[in-house]
């Protein structure tokens, strides 16, 4: 864009030709990835029976129901924003500096209060639902790089970069916002997928009744 001390004197019209050439990045936006993660906490506070009236379709496969995992995750978006604006015309290019992403896991563990601590199903129970929350961990690690390519190649595309005035400079930045936030979700829905087969292999029939014949002895 002009350097306003270097159109000093000429005419209008040409000025502002000059001042409407396109915006040009200066270079491609910085992508941070931020996971945070809680330790989880443990909860006594139910019994076995409690939790199987709570869980009504996996209660009917499983003999016993000694305790289950509650996860949650979030995730949040913030760009900054690099905005080169002209003092003359009001005119400005906007494009991303930075993208964060930042993604929080938290779990609540429940197991049963009636069982024993220490005693061998709450042991097996523990162990059980720690499985859980580990693969939970090990799939979030995992789809970081991911992640990072789907926005990367977000942001490649093609988008306006101005000049805009204010209202344009807001569109501008609520369509990248948009755009990052759907590359996101698109690959965070496959996580999900992925994390929903991998609870499904550790909660079989089999591992539970495993647990409920080791017990017995």
């Amino acid at each position: 864009m002009p350097i306003e001390s270097l159109v000093t004197g000429m005419p209008t019209v040409a000025y502002m030709i000059a001042a409407l050439g396109t915006c040009a990045p200066t270079a491609a936006p910085k992508i941070d990835l931020v996971l945070n993660i809680d330790k989880p906490s443990w909860s006594y506070s139910k019994t076995s029976a409690e939790m199987k009236r709570e869980l009504p379709p996996m209660s009917k496969q499983f003999p016993i129901v000694g305790g289950y995992t509650h996860s949650t995750s979030r995730d949040k978006y913030n760009i900054t924003f690099i905005h080169q604006k002209d003092r003359v015309t009001g005119l400005q290019c906007v494009w991303p500096e930075k993208v964060t992403v930042k993604l929080s896991y938290e779990a609540e563990i429940f197991i049963a209060k009636n069982y024993p601590k220490g005693g061998c199903r709450d042991l097996e129970t523990r162990a059980h639902e720690s499985r859980h929350v580990a693969a939970d961990l090990e799939l979030l690690e995992a789809s970081m790089p991911a992640l990072r390519a789907k926005i990367q190649k977000a942001l490649k595309k093609k988008t306006e970069t101005g000049p805009v005035d204010e209202k344009g400079a807001g569109r501008i930045r609520g369509g990248v916002l948009g755009r990052v936030k759907d590359a996101a979700q698109a690959e965070l829905k496959k996580l999900e997928a992925a994390r929903k087969k991998r609870h499904a292999q550790i909660d079989s029939v089999a591992e539970y009744t495993r647990m409920t014949r080791a017990c017995r002895r």
